[in-house]
């Protein structure tokens, strides 16, 4: 049995031998496009390449800057509701009215999400415990009456104590942020604890993922 199958793969191989003789040689033509082939290859595969780690990067940066929450509690509402499943995308450039998470000072293992309603070098201004604020001038204006307030004025009642803080400021300084509720008659927020620091704002809420039936972004 050995010695035929040694007969059967020398037949075989000298046949294989005879048709690598019998092959004509490529024409220049022939060559050239054969080349231009293997570096359209090459190309795809080098566009795969660098395809696949520009995907992977975008991975890794996106979970590690992203964050969820649920909300605990109707301080939110109508906006969102208890339990409401959210994305929250983790950054400091906060705009205007944007929907933020913070750990408050004095309880830092615990995270609120609210609005952001005063923005750094807004003017601010008290009066009989009621706090003004403006963006759209550059000082106070010399009335308090409210049929008489500048276009854009907000006007919150806040607690004695973030009086007293805001007292002497005639703007929201740097890197500090006036936060809010949109249920403002059920929020804990910068009227009872005062102006939030950029380095206890968490993120942005990015989407509300569930319930299903208002996935989407949340204004």
């Amino acid at each position: 049995m050995n010695q035929l199958s040694e007969k059967k793969e020398r037949h075989i191989s000298s046949k294989s031998i005879e048709k690598k003789r019998s092959r004509k040689p490529l024409s220049p033509q022939q060559q050239k496009k054969k080349q231009l082939k293997l570096q359209q290859q090459r190309r795809k595969k080098q566009i795969m390449n660098v395809s696949l780690g520009v995907l992977v990067l975008f991975s890794l940066l996106f979970l590690l800057n992203i964050r969820t929450h649920y909300v605990d509690g109707e301080s939110m509402m109508p906006t969102l509701q208890n339990k409401d499943k959210l994305l929250i995308f983790k950054t400091q450039k906060i705009d205007r009215y944007a929907i933020v998470t913070l750990k408050p000072k004095n309880k830092p293992n615990e995270m609120y999400i609210k609005r952001v309603i005063g923005m750094p070098g807004d003017v601010i201004w008290l009066d009989k415990g009621d706090l003004y604020i403006n963006h759209q001038i550059q000082k106070k204006p010399s009335s308090l009456k409210e049929g008489q307030l500048p276009d854009g004025t907000i006007k919150v009642n806040i607690d004695p104590l973030v009086s007293m803080e805001l007292s002497a400021k005639e703007k929201i300084p740097d890197d500090y942020y006036f936060v809010m509720g949109d249920n403002r008659n059920n929020s804990l927020d910068s009227r009872k604890f005062g102006l939030v620091n950029k380095d206890q704002i968490e993120g942005k809420l990015a989407l509300r993922y569930t319930p299903i039936n208002k996935f989407g972004f949340v204004n």
